[in-house]
């Protein structure tokens, strides 16, 4: 993917110069990689320390106060006591190199890393810079030898020739990175320990050069000296590493880099970046887990100077606070007026979020300086440093460029030494309704201004209120549906901060559900405050019945008896909903089947019914009268053997449940075993087939016998011309093993 270059850097000229590498330098071209560039802005020339407080760059003083800084600058000051200079902390400036003899650093800069001493690296900055007359996009600039800031009209040169300095063509083996071609990473390495420019006065300086004489630098110069100082870093020791450069986009290869630099203990600080945009996606500003630093300038507003974000500063959520980053004076390397002598151990003004980023590095130097780290030191260092961070800032303090951005910077800006004063209040206060309660939290506010506060929390109409150091308190014993304000106030001990407000209104209470259960019915009632907006929902399961009320009373008909029903009461206002269930089981006495098919056999009859409805799993009881007969049976049929052929029996069939109930009624059957009764009511005068009326299980010979009043003739039964009533008499012989048999059955004349 493409990527553009990070910063607008209008204190170099990068001039279109033919290249001066060789064929055997292109030879060793690759693809192109992606560019780090600087984060300075501008530069306004050389600058000097005046006396007796002209010395005291403004960045310095704003830190060490919560004010704003006097308009007068031999009232500044810069105050910290003797055991937070930073001394026994090394920061690693990863930038374009220090110039270590500078007479502000006082010997503290140390042997570090150069990429003209790292053959990859090197090769990789000359395959770019060699790209870049076919591919700008790609590609890096060659680099004037001249700076593009004149002081008093005099135009300044960098110490070496960029065209041999930049792009040696062998390793130079003997680069530590303790020369600075461009003057942006001295700068940076004044504010973060210079003696006199400097935040952290005795911290120890280890430059890692990554960056050209006009501050820019490949993928792999970036990772190279990143992971020489992950080799180089022993756990335990207290490190922190300044990254005043970047990407402009994510560069998952250096985030993977920076987190192991964090999980080993060490604390990362990264520029935010100064194309007037967002910070989130990018390296190593966007990475999660360093200190990203946007920039404040100072502006005089009626005879008095206000903090306020320049246009430049990359901002947003990925921002984790500002920092002085305008027009401040630092170290600069040496400078070649034209025609005249060396200038050295010179002082420049540079603005930038560069600028911003080493004020937080100098202040975690002098952090680090206060506190222990045991060998096996983790990210818990970051995170506690963190921690500390946020405790000291002021909050509230910078005015945005911009008020109308969707995300905007945590109005967070660095402090340290500073004295205690009032705080901020809570942020994003919320209050979260349950049952007759709510829960209240809140954000702390960005910052704590030198004390970590108490929170003060109070509920009206209730007089209930909390105290805390934590960012929650709940409440109970509230009324449901009443609304409620909730007021909280930040204290410590300058005072407190100005109230933030907001309304909650409790779920109403649901509780002691009653089921009373009927023959298929269940009536629910249960207890709860009755009120405008208040609605209460009933439901049965299963079958999902429901009904919607405003009472406190729901009655469920048409369920089945013996079945367990689940009833769920759903009490709901506007904010929320409460619910309480109980287990109920309908108890009416269960159905009867009043419809019975028979089937005889030889000794036996099989009856059939179908299967009631309105109770669950019910047994079907059939016997007789006596009980010497009996079927209990969950099916819907049953099989009595052992009988007298032709002996009519009366058989009753009745439910049961498993609850216990038992039907109110019972259906009677009469049947006879080996014999097919078919019909038992005859009309008058006519003439009936003797086998339509009874038939027999049995193929032995049949012989018919009638009672007076009716006849038998060829087959058929005559009736008389009147209501009376016959018998008819059936004897089948013996045959085929069935027995011979007889039955009477009588007939109804109609």
């Amino acid at each position: 993917m493409k990527r553009i270059v990070a910063c607008i850097a209008t204190f170099v000229l990068c001039a279109t110069i033919a290249p001066l590498y060789t064929a055997s330098a292109r030879a060793t071209e690759v693809a192109p990689e992606p560019i780090a560039r600087s984060y300075p802005t501008q530069t306004s020339g050389v600058a000097g320390f005046g006396s007796p407080n002209d010395g005291i760059p403004w960045g310095l003083d704003r830190i060490d106060q919560r004010t704003s800084i006097s308009s007068v600058a031999a009232q500044r000051s810069y105050a910290y006591a003797s055991g937070t200079t930073g001394a026994g902390v090394t920061v690693y400036v990863v930038d374009s190199g220090v110039q270590a003899n500078h007479l502000d650093f006082g010997g503290r800069v140390v042997n570090g890393w150069s990429y003209r001493a790292d053959n990859a690296a090197r090769l990789s900055y000359i395959s770019s810079r060699n790209r870049y007359a076919s591919d700008p996009d790609n590609g890096i600039a060659p680099c004037s030898n001249t700076y593009d800031f004149e002081d008093g009209g005099i135009r300044y040169q960098r110490q070496f020739d960029p065209a041999v300095f930049d792009g040696p063509s062998s390793v130079v083996a003997n680069d530590f990175g303790t020369t600075d071609n461009d003057g942006h990473g001295t700068h940076v390495a004044g504010i973060v320990g210079g003696t006199l420019a400097g935040v952290a006065k005795e911290a120890t300086i280890v430059p890692v050069r990554v960056l050209d004489s006009c501050g820019a630098g490949t993928l792999t110069m970036i990772l190279n000296g990143l992971n020489w100082i992950l080799q180089r870093h022993t756990a335990g020791n207290k490190a922190v590493v300044n990254l005043s450069l970047g990407f402009t986009t994510e560069v998952p290869e250096v985030d993977a880099v920076i987190t192991q630099m964090i999980n080993k203990g060490m604390i990362v600080v990264a520029a935010s970046g100064n194309r007037g945009a967002s910070a989130c996606g990018t390296t190593p500003a966007g990475t999660l887990g360093t200190f990203s630093v946007g920039s404040t300038y100072t502006a005089s507003v009626n005879g008095a100077f206000v903090d306020r974000e320049p246009s430049f500063s990359n901002y947003g959520d990925c921002v984790d606070l500002f920092a002085p980053g305008t027009q401040i004076v630092s170290p600069w390397s040496y400078l070649h007026p034209e025609n005249s002598s060396v200038v050295a151990s010179a002082f420049a003004t540079m603005s930038g979020t560069s600028m911003a980023a080493p004020h937080v590095s100098g202040v975690l130097a002098r952090y680090l300086n206060t506190v222990s780290l045991s060998a096996n030191a983790d990210a818990s260092v970051s995170s506690n440093a963190w921690t500390w961070t946020q405790l000291h800032a002021t909050c509230n303090a910078v005015s945005y460029f911009s008020n109308s951005r969707v995300m905007q910077t945590p109005n967070r800006l660095l402090a340290i030494g500073a004295p205690v004063t009032t705080p901020c209040v809570p942020r994003n206060l919320t209050a979260t309704p349950d049952v007759e309660s709510a829960t209240v939290s809140w954000n702390a506010p960005v910052a704590h201004n030198g004390e970590v506060p108490t929170y003060e929390v109070s509920l009206s109409p209730s007089g209930k209120s909390c105290v805390t150091t934590q960012l929650t308190c709940a409440f109970t014993g509230l009324f449901g549906n009443t609304p409620y304000t909730v007021s909280v106030i930040t204290r410590n001990s300058a005072g407190t901060s100005n109230v933030v407000v907001t309304t909650v209104t409790p779920i109403p209470s649901v509780s002691q559900l009653e089921v009373v259960p009927g023959d298929g019915t269940l009536v629910a009632r249960w207890t709860a405050v009755v009120g405008p907006g208040v609605t209460f929902t009933a439901v049965v399961t299963p079958g999902g019945a429901r009904c919607v009320t405003t009472t406190t009373t729901c009655v469920f008909e048409g369920l089945t008896n013996d079945q367990v029903y689940n009833v769920t009461v759903t009490g709901e206002n506007t904010v929320g909903a409460s619910t309480t269930n109980a287990v109920a089981v309908p108890n009416g006495a269960p159905k009867v089947p009043t419809v019975v098919r028979t089937t005889t056999g030889i000794g036996r009859v099989s009856f059939r019914w179908n299967p009631i409805i309105g109770s669950v799993n019910p047994t079907y009881v059939l016997s007789t009268r006596d009980g010497q007969y009996l079927c209990t049976t969950t099916s819907t049929s049953c099989t009595i053997r052992g009988l007298t052929n032709g002996k009519f029996q009366s058989f009753y069939l009745s439910t049961r449940t498993t609850a216990g109930g038992e039907s109110l009624t019972r259906t009677r059957v009469r049947v006879a075993a080996g014999f097919k009764v078919r019909q038992t009511s005859v009309k008058r005068s006519t003439r009936v087939s003797l086998t339509s009326l009874v038939t027999p299980i049995s193929r032995g010979r049949i012989t018919w016998r009638t009672s007076p009043g009716c006849r038998i003739a060829g087959g058929q039964l005559i009736t008389p011309n009147r209501r009376t009533t016959c018998s008819l008499t059936v004897s089948v012989g013996a045959s085929g093993g069935s027995p011979a048999m007889s039955t009477r059955v009588t007939l109804d004349i109609r």
